[in-house]
């Protein structure tokens, strides 16, 4: 569900796929009659959560827009759906576009977006390959509904030319319906995580991201934390990220391009945590308080 995500450097797509001129697959066109718009939203505050005991009552309690679950159904994570919550489906890896889980997705959603691959450069996450992301988009299209491009683990330049850049080429040059890009944020440099810095670092991201595709941002996943591994992680204390989330939601909620945006974790994701929102039987954490307060 996460990795390390730092500085963004973004720049190899437009000169990847210009390189490519007109040259290479034939490419389709897109109907117009067949936009789906972004649901007004009470506010762009979400969160993506596994099963916990208190689960029910935290998202209630949490007042957040809309949640996920990194698969179709909320009973994947045995949680029960909530009406009056928007639900986003993801497809967790390209093996899980198949025909029964796009039928599920249709059912399921009361959302009018779903997500793509959560990770797909990591073998622990969602591995995918380019290819066969490349190969089941376009039954991802036949929900006529609005696609987030896969998130990735990492933003390092080299996983950005080796995954990231090698399908938004690869899609733009098929004209691949793509409508938002949803991103994991982490900064890993304990020496900017203080203050405004973290902040400051977060939005420099989101504003290469944007220059870069000129498409809305989700971020579905976001904190700060230094990982070491899939359960290995150290974090600033309790009151440095209450006070970081408070300024970085304030700071997204100001940016028109950033239409939604999920704090990582709810619950405790690690043994040594001190940033999640909720203990899993339901005691509010510093954090989870300060994220509660958004609005």
């Amino acid at each position: 569900m996460h990795f390390r995500v730092r500085k963004l450097g973004l720049s190899l797509v437009q000169a990847c796929c210009s390189r490519r001129g007109k040259r290479g697959l034939p490419q389709k066109e897109t109907p117009q009659d067949e936009a789906v718009t972004a649901p007004a939203l009470p506010s762009k505050k979400g969160i993506g959560t596994w099963y916990a005991p208190s689960v029910q009552g935290v998202i209630q309690s949490l007042d957040v827009s809309w949640y996920y679950v990194w698969g179709i159904s909320p009973a994947d994570q045995s949680i029960m759906p909530f009406p009056d919550r928007l639900f986003t489906p993801q497809f967790y890896d390209g093996k899980a576009v198949t025909d029964l889980n796009l039928d599920k997705a249709k059912i399921e959603a009361n959302d009018t977006a779903v997500l793509a691959f959560n990770e797909p450069d990591r073998p622990d996450q969602g591995l995918t390959s380019v290819e066969e992301a490349i190969a089941v988009w376009p039954k991802l299209e036949t929900l006529n509904m609005r696609l987030g491009a896969p998130a990735m683990a990492t933003s390092a330049a080299t996983h950005i030319v080796d995954w990231f850049d090698k399908f938004m080429c690869m899609a733009k040059q098929r004209r691949f319906k793509i409508d938002f890009i949803p991103i994991h944020w982490y900064n890993d440099d304990e020496n900017r995580w203080d203050g405004e810095i973290a902040v400051m670092d977060l939005k420099a991201t989101l504003e290469t991201v944007y220059k870069t595709y000129k498409k809305p941002i989700w971020v579905t996943e976001f904190g700060l934390a230094k990982w070491f591994g899939p359960k290995e992680a150290i974090y600033p204390s309790a009151e440095v990220q209450a006070a970081f989330v408070t300024k970085a939601c304030e700071m997204m909620d100001g940016l028109d391009y950033v239409e939604r945006y999920a704090y990582f974790p709810v619950f405790p994701y690690t043994d040594n945590s001190s940033s999640h929102l909720y203990e899993t039987d339901g005691r509010i954490t510093v954090v989870g308080e300060a994220y509660k307060n958004v609005r």
